[in-house]
């Protein structure tokens, strides 16, 4: 051990210039994959934050029952549950006032949401409450179809809507714009 030390030191005295590459060259290396691995654990953090400002959510059941969904929630691994069911989407069509055209149609995607699920989704409540039961519903409007909508229907508005061919009628409670 002690012959290999000495002639190690003997080295990189002799040969100073080419030790000193080497060394700085470790260095870089060394700086290099280090600013590559805090790249990526920064890039894979700020997916996580884009991800979750979307919806708020580890994992996504679909098409699952409603008793299957209270075995899931009664999991002593599981923090929260959020609820919601797709009900379907409008057969009426409403039309944009500019030309009555085909392309102008606007459709209502209709959701049951529970309260808890309103708040993972990133829904952010503007006016007027929440709905207390199956005959009142919130509405979402996108910028494009909200200056038409909003004079159309307002808060307390009563319209029909047809959902996988029944016809129920609904009382606008609280309005949900989306900038």
């Amino acid at each position: 051990m002690k012959i290999t030390t000495k002639l190690s030191l003997k080295y990189l005295r002799k040969n100073n210039r080419r030790s000193i590459v080497t060394i700085i060259g470790i260095i870089i290396v060394t700086v290099l994959i280090t600013s590559i691995l805090i790249l990526f654990s920064s890039y894979q953090a700020y997916m996580i934050d884009v991800i979750r400002s979307w919806s708020n959510w580890e994992v996504k059941y679909n098409n699952i029952t409603y008793a299957q969904a209270k075995d899931i929630a009664n999991n002593e691994n599981i923090k929260e549950i959020s609820l919601y069911q797709k009900l379907g989407i409008s057969e009426e069509n409403f039309y944009a006032p500019k030309d009555n055209q085909a392309t102008n149609v606007l459709r209502f995607d209709v959701r049951a949401y529970d309260e808890n699920a309103l708040k993972n989704a990133n829904l952010y409540i503007t006016e007027g409450r929440l709905p207390e039961n199956s005959s009142e519903i919130l509405l979402s409007f996108t910028k494009a179809s909200n200056d038409y909508l909003t004079k159309k229907l307002d808060i307390g508005t009563e319209f029909d809507l047809t959902l996988n061919g029944i016809k129920r009628n609904y009382t606008i409670v609280r309005n949900n714009r989306k900038t």
